[in-house]
């Protein structure tokens, strides 16, 4: 890759990176909000209408936050078994085609997410409830998540074009003879 493109796969990684770290703490917060919840009510029975809103929205911004990290360490659920039947070429075509399809995908939902976004923050879209937060927060993570997955795609796809050895099928090999014996 040249230059201006490793600076920014690798200021991706970073940020990639540190949205895993806040997805995760965002997971322990809505999970806290729960516990917190029921321990309210059970203590002093006040309804506590407001954990249940705040844990969904944590865990739409963990997912889509943690979605360009997922795709960075390539942790996504694979049919791993296709890896050690078929030859490498093949492989290398199969993640190719993966990782188009699921770019086309995923930019097609980030675009559409920044929409959404405008539209909740022009419109005012609330949750209804006591807590009654604004929607357009919780859009706006979904499609900067989007976006950041179809930018790690992206240069995955760059990458796996101009090396055939990028997606680490080559590296396996010795691995993939031990596995068929």
């Amino acid at each position: 890759m040249n230059t201006l493109l490793r600076r920014f796969s690798d200021a991706l990684a970073t940020l990639n990176t540190w949205m895993g770290y806040v997805a995760a703490l965002l997971l322990v917060a809505a999970a806290l909000s729960i516990v917190i919840g029921i321990g309210i009510r059970g203590l002093t029975e006040t309804p506590t209408d407001w954990q249940i809103p705040l844990s969904v929205l944590a865990l739409i911004a963990a997912t889509f936050l943690s979605a360009g990290y997922t795709q960075l360490k390539r942790s996504h659920v694979a049919i791993e078994v296709l890896e050690h039947v078929l030859p490498p070429r093949v492989n290398h075509w199969r993640f190719i085609i993966g990782d188009l399809l699921s770019l086309v995908f995923c930019a097609f939902v980030a675009w559409n997410a920044w929409h959404l976004t405008h539209y909740a923050w022009i419109e005012g879209h609330r949750l209804e409830g006591s807590f009654d937060p604004k929607v357009w927060p919780a859009y706006a993570l979904m499609a900067f998540g989007m976006t950041t997955l179809s930018a790690q795609l992206l240069l995955q796809l760059i990458d796996n074009l101009r090396n055939p050895k990028a997606t680490g099928i080559a590296d396996q090999e010795p691995e993939i003879a031990k596995w068929s014996e």
